[in-house]
């Protein structure tokens, strides 16, 4: 099974009984036996442009974003970078934390969530724990579903990575919220392969002096 039927999996799973109530009448039968074909997968995400780069000088790193033009990024007004993506209401969240002394990965998650209380909790709901989520850091991260109403939305999906490297934290926080299980789940897949595209410059470099990853 890949990766995003696994999650699509797990967040079905999760998701079981929080849906909307049905109708209280049934759907009429359709008048025609021929099936629509169903929606791809970039469809159900939401993220169907190309990938785009965006640098951050504040935190000394690239992101690499899923239909890159439409998101809308503020890396001005907190101390966190916040990328919005309206058509999927997806918001993305980035910090890196510079400290004094040598990090590990538990000193970085307790910075983030003193930083940020709201955080989610890797709880016995959580679905696709995995370490080494960015390669050369200490890293960790998880996702959870839960029922909510955010606007119109019934779902709520949350994904959570961080990760230490020598004197160095990063944290990187997304909720997104659908009507659909299938399509939180398919979002919340690509989420890993978002990390994994992180970069960022050496610490002796200075802001801006690295160029752009080939990836």
């Amino acid at each position: 099974m890949s990766t995003r039927a696994r999650t699509v999996l797990l967040v079905s799973l999760a998701c079981a009984g929080c849906s909307t109530p049905p109708a209280l009448s049934p759907s009429p039968a359709p008048t025609s036996s021929a099936a629509a074909p169903p929606p791809s997968t970039s469809a159900r995400v939401g993220w169907s442009g190309p990938w785009g780069r965006f640098h951050s000088r504040r935190h000394d790193a690239w992101l690499q974003l899923p239909d890159g033009a439409a998101w809308k990024i503020d890396d001005h007004r907190s101390s966190w970078l916040v990328a919005r993506h309206p058509a999927t209401s997806t918001v993305l969240r980035f910090k890196l934390f510079r400290e004094e002394h040598a990090v590990n990965r538990d000193r970085c998650e307790a910075l983030a969530r003193r930083d940020d209380p709201t955080l989610p909790i890797e709880d016995d709901a959580a679905i696709d724990r995995a370490d080494a989520v960015l390669s050369a850091w200490d890293s960790h991260a998880f996702s959870v579903v839960t029922p909510g109403r955010v606007g119109s939305h019934a779902i709520v999906g949350r994904y959570l990575a961080w990760g230490a490297s020598i004197r160095r934290c990063f944290a990187l926080s997304v909720t997104t919220t659908a009507d659909s299980a299938a399509e939180v789940g398919a979002r919340l897949a690509e989420l890993p392969d978002l990390t994994k595209r992180l970069s960022f410059e050496e610490p002796t470099a200075g802001p801006g002096r690295v160029p752009a990853p080939d990836r």
